[in-house]
Formats: C-alpha cells, structure tokens, sequence
C-alpha cells in the first residue's frame, strides 16, 4: 500500500488531519482524489513533505525500507502475520540498530496495534528464532545477551511513552500486581512486556526484576495486598524446579491477602499439569502467549 489517508499521513507526521488537507489544498503536499473525492497521498511525498519542512515522521528512520515497514505494520493491524517484519526486526537486532527497533514499536502503537499482538507476533516470534539460532550455535552467549538486553531497551522505550498515572477505574481501587522473574531466571524480557500490558489496563504494577526468590515474592504480594503475582520462567528451568516453584508460592499464601498466580514464558509446558488437583485457594494458570494471558485477565479481573 503505497497511497495512504489524509488521517494515516496525519499520523506519521504527527499532526491534525486538518493540517494534512491544508497542504494538499494550496499543493504543498501533492495528492490525487478517488472517484468519491477522498484525497490520497503517495507515500514517498509524505516522506519527501516530511524532510524538506523538517518535520519528524515515524517512517524515516528507516530509510529504503519504509514502505516495507509500512506495509507491515499494517498487515500486523489488520490481524495477519507480518512476517518481513520479523525478518527485518531480527536484522536489526543483530547488527544493534536501536533507532529502528525503537521507531518500529512506536510506528506500531500509533496504529492502535494491541501490545499483546505486537509481543507475540514480532517480539516473541523474534526471541524464539534467536534462541533457537543461540542453541544451533549460530552465535555465542555474548551475542545472546546482547540481543536480550537490546530487546530490554526497546520495551523501556516503549514503557516510557505510556501514561504514567493509570487511568480511571470507575471508581474502583486501582488493582495491584507483582511482576518479575522466577528464581534463577536471569531473561526479564517476558516479564516486562507483561509489566506493560497489566500497566496499559491501568494496573499499578510492582516490578521486581530477575532472579526473585518464592519468599519475596510473596512477601511483596502481602505488603502491597497485589491481587496478581505473575512470573516469568524460561525453558532452562527442570520440571522439578517449576513445581517446587508452584508448591512454595501457593503454600505462602495467607487468606486474608488472596491472590491469582499467573505464569508465562518457555517453560509453562512443564507447570501446566502441575496446577493443584485438590481445592486449592490459588487460582494457578499458564499462559504461552500474550493475547491468552489478556483474554484471562480481562475475564478474571474486569468482573
């Protein structure tokens, strides 16, 4: 799609559409009209229009490749898989091309993209490639903790153009989560994109990091009365491990401070039969994938 709205070129350049249609009027901006009379503009004298008045446009970071990420983008807002984006993400990744990698996420937002549909179809498509490439040998630790802290740099760009006061609740108290990594889990990079997606339905969230042992995590769940623990564990972690994991945290649950306890990332296969057969007073679920864990928490705890 190479002829874009005057809203979606109002977009890029980040002004009113009213601005866009000015400039088409006195012919600053071209554009030619459809049999209905609706203005339509070529791309490239967006991205031209963009340079020669110096304004900022979340396509020209990326140069030849822009129509590209366009394209992409907006297949990824249509629902459908963008697969050149994955492509291209996992290039710029490896040879540390942040701006880009900064400017896709934006560009994505700006679309109204749901977090959870860009975490599972860009950044977890990407981060399962790379391991998978890291486990063949393709590249070394260093590599892989390289690219595990670019990906951290681009969700914190990503969490720093949020709102930082959570929206109104309806005049609700506003819900209290406990995010971070299980111990001895040193990959942060799935629970900060659930730090963001609890954050973007107005959660408050208390974010503890990597490596946190069961007892602070509980610990921090009874202080803050967090009404949701959610960890992210990856697939190094032994069976045996998970379910000491699931036995301790649940153990240490108090009745008068309830809580749900969600777990995601690489290793949920090994935990998912390890949900207590008996009545338990934890609701223990595993979550693969972003958009599932979403779909639970909006059922769960919009009630």
């Amino acid at each position: 799609m190479k002829l874009v709205s005057t809203r979606q070129a109002a977009t890029l350049l980040g002004v009113h559409e009213s601005s866009i249609k000015r400039w088409c009027n006195s012919e600053e901006l071209p554009c030619s009209h459809t049999a209905g009379g609706h203005r339509r503009i070529d791309l490239t004298d967006v991205l031209t229009f963009a340079r020669k008045q110096h304004l900022e446009c979340s396509l020209l970071p990326f140069g030849a490749d822009a129509l590209m990420v366009w394209n992409g983008a907006n297949e990824l807002r249509l629902g459908r898989q963008a697969e050149v984006l994955a492509i291209k993400m996992r290039d710029w990744l490896l040879h540390a091309e942040s701006q880009k990698l900064s400017g896709l996420m934006l560009l994505c937002r700006s679309l109204d993209i749901p977090y959870a549909r860009l975490f599972d179809r860009l950044i977890a498509r990407v981060m399962e490639d790379i391991g998978e490439e890291w486990s063949r040998g393709s590249f070394d630790i260093g590599d892989e903790h390289r690219i595990s802290e670019s990906l951290m740099d681009v969700l914190y760009s990503l969490m720093s153009s949020m709102p930082q006061t959570p929206p109104q609740q309806n005049g609700r108290p506003v819900r209290r989560a406990i995010v971070g990594c299980g111990p001895q889990e040193d990959h942060a990079t799935g629970a900060m994109m659930v730090r963001i997606l609890l954050m973007d339905r107005g959660w408050k969230v208390i974010y503890l990091g990597r490596n946190v042992p069961e007892e602070d995590i509980v610990l921090y769940q009874r202080r803050h009365r967090a009404e949701l623990v959610a960890v992210s564990m990856s697939s190094h972690q032994t069976t045996a491990a998970l379910r000491e994991f699931v036995r301790n945290v649940t153990s240490l649950r108090r009745d008068d401070v309830p809580f749900d306890l969600a777990i995601g990332g690489s290793a949920v296969n090994l935990v998912t039969d390890q949900v207590p057969s008996r009545p338990s007073p934890v609701v223990v679920r595993t979550f693969e994938d972003s958009e599932s864990f979403v779909d639970w928490l909006d059922v769960r705890h919009e009630q």
